[in-house]
């Protein structure tokens, strides 16, 4: 038996839907497809899990993502060459032990210090499984996705609420007091090219949406309490 969570689902063709999340323990699809069983290493069984599933209700494929820790898909979009973008977070979980996560072919991410609770990660994977690029976010306890949209032109916007610095590429951007959300623009090789922090002396929520008009803007819908202010950071 096992914990299935979808967290995001989007249409691929009228036959076809993608669904991302995760799931724990084992997945047998009902058969209709080979069964995924979690990686258990740190004894933490949940690993990220891509899942296409036909109109007629059966399964067609998945695709397991897996690090040492409790992983998770919050959000995903579709490029225009057909490559899935995924927004969420690995190792989990993992706090004072090591925890890497391994991005075939890329380069092993390996958390920045112990002390961290894992990370997030944006990334951009091909539906055979290969990893064109990863953007690790790195803070001391847990970051939120808020949302994730895939532009017109390939790039992609996406937005994490955290409460601890968060290290972009090197980059801190700082919390005070209360929780802040960074917004990021990142290229077509999953470089930052824009970011804006903000942040709110009592509370900004996770909760939010993303939205890529037809007039080229972006934007950004967050709940927050008392006061919000921005800071932005062009590249």
């Amino acid at each position: 038996d096992a914990d299935i969570v979808f967290n995001d689902i989007l249409t691929l063709s009228p036959d076809f839907i993608l669904a991302g999340g995760f799931f724990q323990q084992t997945f047998l699809f009902n058969g209709d497809v080979p069964g995924h069983i979690s990686n258990d290493t740190q004894n933490f069984p949940q690993d990220m899990l891509l899942a296409w599933l036909h109109s007629n209700g059966t399964w067609n494929r998945s695709l397991t993502i897996q690090s040492d820790g409790v992983d998770s898909i919050s959000k995903i979009g579709l490029f225009s060459d057909g490559d899935i973008a995924v927004a969420g977070h690995v190792c989990v979980g993992t706090y004072g032990i090591a925890c890497s996560f391994d991005p075939e072919p890329l380069t092993t991410i390996e958390k920045f210090t112990t002390d961290e609770d894992g990370f997030g990660i944006v990334g951009r994977i091909s539906q055979d499984g290969i990893w064109k690029w990863v953007l690790p976010l790195f803070s001391e306890s847990e970051s939120y996705v808020v949302d994730m949209v895939v532009n017109n032109d390939d790039t992609v916007s996406v937005a994490y609420q955290h409460s601890t610095p968060l290290n972009v590429e090197n980059q801190f951007y700082i919390v005070n007091d209360g929780n802040g959300v960074l917004y990021l623009d990142l290229d077509q090789s999953g470089n930052v090219s824009q970011a804006i922090q903000y942040v709110s002396g009592t509370s900004i929520s996770d909760s939010g949406c993303l939205i890529n008009s037809n007039d080229g803007f972006h934007y950004l819908g967050l709940t927050f309490q008392t006061q919000i202010s921005a800071d932005f950071e062009l590249y």
